[in-house]
């Protein structure tokens, strides 16, 4: 069984039989030492063990902050003898085409990213001849704009950013370098290479077209990342910017997660310089560590933050 929030709230429900929310050290030896709970029972003398290890501020009840903290812990896993579930074995990755690789390693990108721009850049290349011409630009710009076709200066100026080599036509790595920033990949499989199998996705031209006003030069590509976050979580553009501002500040060593020591030092600063206890640092690093691995990356930041 992978241990959940919502496991771990009902392990807790279960150890408080007289649901006072809190566990008392008589509710955790008897649950612990009776037979058929989940696991093989232990002696009252490891059970006391294991509620000390459970109790972190002492006060001889273990509150849910601190049953979280340290319910799915390999050392308390130990204890009670029912060994921490297994990481789950990931399937294996598709095949990847030469190019997509290529392009993966290059801009930073991950496959389904890869993938995602694939079917936006298929929609838009409406003949399928692997290339999309200035009028396909225009079409799905009209689309994008309800019916508003762009004027010919915006759509010089859309060309502009993505038709690299100047030729009239926007390849799928021409398309790529300028959503990711950056020069393309030789187009070997521009025109053979297929689409995933999935469902259509809107075109992401309108986040690098200047609007139904005056032409300018197009802004700078936003990521796939970004645009999903936005969409998933329905927070505007600087707001984004803002939770990565405030992630990245926080990340002091620039590892790209954060660990129980920054998040300490993250609460600290909000109290002006007063440190959170370890219960609270517990309950933080609860919310925000998803996947109970320790770390927070900037996706559970954000899912805890916007949810």
């Amino acid at each position: 069984m992978a241990f959940t929030q919502e496991t771990i709230r009902a392990a807790f429900e279960h150890f408080d039989l007289n649901k006072d929310g809190f566990i008392s050290v008589d509710e955790f030896i008897a649950i612990m030492t009776r037979v058929g709970e989940g696991c093989n029972p232990i002696s009252e003398e490891k059970a006391r063990q294991a509620f000390k290890d459970c109790d972190i501020n002492g006060d001889g009840k273990v509150e849910y902050d601190e049953f979280a903290a340290t319910w799915a812990n390999p050392k308390m896993q130990g204890i009670i003898g029912a060994p921490a579930p297994p990481a789950p074995t990931p399937p294996p990755a598709p095949p990847s085409s030469m190019l997509k690789q290529k392009s993966m390693s290059k801009f930073g990108i991950e496959s389904n990213e890869y993938d995602e721009m694939r079917r936006d850049f298929n929609e838009m290349d409406v003949d399928q001849d692997g290339r999309v011409s200035i009028e396909e630009v225009r079409q799905a710009l009209t689309k994008e704009r309800d019916g508003n076709a762009p004027s010919e200066k915006e759509l010089a100026s859309v060309m502009a950013g993505f038709d690299v080599n100047k030729d009239g036509k926007v390849t799928f790595n021409e398309y790529v370098a300028a959503m990711c920033g950056g020069d393309p990949e030789p187009d070997e499989d521009a025109i053979s290479e297929p689409a995933p199998a999935a469902a259509s996705l809107p075109p992401s031209t309108a986040a690098v077209t200047a609007g139904s006003g005056a032409c300018c030069a197009p802004p700078p590509p936003v990521s796939l990342h970004k645009q999903q976050s936005m969409k998933t979580f329905d927070i505007e553009y600087d707001e984004y910017d803002e939770l990565r501002k405030d992630f990245d500040a926080v990340d002091a060593n620039g590892s790209g997660t954060l660990d129980v020591d920054e998040v300490r030092k993250l609460l600290s600063q909000e109290r002006n310089g007063t440190a959170p206890t370890e219960t609270e640092l517990a309950a933080m690093m609860s919310s925000l560590d998803l996947d109970g691995d320790g770390q927070v990356t900037f996706d559970e930041y954000i899912k805890a933050l916007c949810t």
